[in-house]
């Protein structure tokens, strides 16, 4: 790659490099300044909430469990499977 560099008319070469290269840097300079802009803006703090009410309890008093539902009967027991009729002879 550097040997492009060194041989004649590399002078214009390297001013065209160093232009894509400054090119380059200006635009993302750009970039970043513009997004930084929009993300500063973006992040302005809005009015604070309304502060949520408190209520004190002074004791806890347990609660009654609740109701459960009663246990299912089993399932019936399934029916043995019948045995099928052999096949005649065709």
């Amino acid at each position: 790659m550097a040997r492009w560099l060194t041989t004649p008319g590399a002078g214009r070469r390297r001013a065209a490099l160093l232009a894509l290269a400054m090119g380059v840097l200006a635009l993302h300079g750009w970039v970043t300044s513009a997004v930084g802009d929009r993300m500063h803006e973006a992040s302005s703090v809005p009015a604070m909430p309304q502060r949520m009410e408190v209520a004190y309890v002074r004791e806890l008093a347990p609660a009654a469990p609740p109701v459960v539902a009663p246990v299912a009967p089993p399932p019936a027991a399934a029916a043995a499977p019948r045995a099928r009729a052999p096949r005649r002879p065709e």
